[in-house]
């Protein structure tokens, strides 16, 4: 049975793999997209400024500097449909086959994703699904040990999340200084390890018996340190991306603004050019944060056994 969770294990780990590939694969679209769009629009601007160098009307300067940005947006759109075509094959890698497009991400991330958020209220006994933590149980039974007093013993009695959906206060405390739930060495002797379930022809050796309890607890320090590295990105996650759209929302409106001035003379072609670059800066962080988002949201499924409910 141990080793059946372990199968289990392997298996929520691949998916979670291919999971995070896709979202790879979407988000590297999105950027192609978006270096393919500041391609264009340097290239217009290139054969605009051209026109004018021609006419006499601009420099050899101000014509060298839409030539220059043109050439670094199209080798950035260059690079990032090789870029594509990796994360790609990638996937299919771990899909072990071809992959139809049907089956590639097409729209925003996120929007692409049925991903379910993270509920609010959600019991530390989640984690009892991990399939690392019930292989350890596994082992204890098969040393027949009691895993019913063993879990009420070590299992801490605490919620992973507020009513909001955002990491609880409790599990900042399992990890700080002076904390003495995780000390191993006084509790290794305790009588509800030597009754109960204990078949009495089964010989354990004290050095087995030392070594599953230790593992059993390892299991669960594993277990809430990701949960709680994964609940604390999680936390800030709202925020930076509504201050990213909110970025991206002003940089677009900068840009409108630079193409009106500058089409009336009354600003330079570095302004627009500046203008330009920091609405596709600002929209490549959007890209990052949302895939940042999805893949924490498939890391939170990975680390609490595959679903948010023990038995759902």
């Amino acid at each position: 049975l141990a080793q059946q969770e372990t199968q289990r294990g392997a298996r929520l780990s691949v998916v979670a793999q291919v999971a995070d590939a896709w979202l790879t694969l979407a988000a590297e679209n999105q950027r192609l997209l978006l270096a393919e769009g500041l391609r264009d629009s340097q290239q217009k601007s290139l054969n605009l400024i051209e026109r004018q160098y021609q006419l006499g009307a601009v420099s050899g300067l101000q014509q060298a500097r839409a030539q220059t940005a043109f050439e670094a947006a199209r080798g950035e759109a260059a690079r990032t449909a090789a870029a594509v075509r990796q994360t790609r094959l990638a996937l299919e890698l771990l899909a072990g086959q071809p992959l139809p497009d049907a089956l590639l991400p097409s729209g925003q991330i996120g929007q692409a994703t049925a991903l379910p958020a993270l509920p609010g209220g959600l019991p530390a006994t989640v984690l009892l699904q991990r399939p690392d933590l019930r292989a350890a149980e596994q082992l204890l039974q098969a040393a027949s040990f009691d895993v019913g007093a063993a879990r009420a013993a070590r299992f801490p009695r605490l919620t992973l999340t507020a009513n909001t959906g955002v990491r609880s206060p409790e599990v900042d405390n399992l990890f700080r200084g002076g904390n003495s739930f995780w000390s191993l060495l006084p509790s290794l002797d305790l009588p509800i390890f030597d009754a109960g379930a204990r078949r009495a022809q089964v010989d354990v050796t004290e050095a087995t018996r030392r070594e599953l309890i230790a593992n059993y607890e390892a299991a669960l320090q594993t277990a809430f340190r990701e949960t709680a590295d994964a609940l604390t990105v999680r936390d800030s996650l709202t925020e930076r991306m509504a201050a990213q759209q909110a970025q991206v929302e002003a940089a677009t409106r900068s840009l409108n603004i630079a193409e009106q001035s500058y089409r009336l003379g009354a600003s330079s072609q570095l302004e627009l050019l500046d203008a330009q670059r920091q609405l596709t800066a600002a929209q490549l962080g959007l890209v990052a944060l949302r895939q940042t988002e999805q893949s924490n949201r498939v890391l939170l499924l990975r680390v609490l056994g595959g679903r948010w409910t023990a038995g759902g």
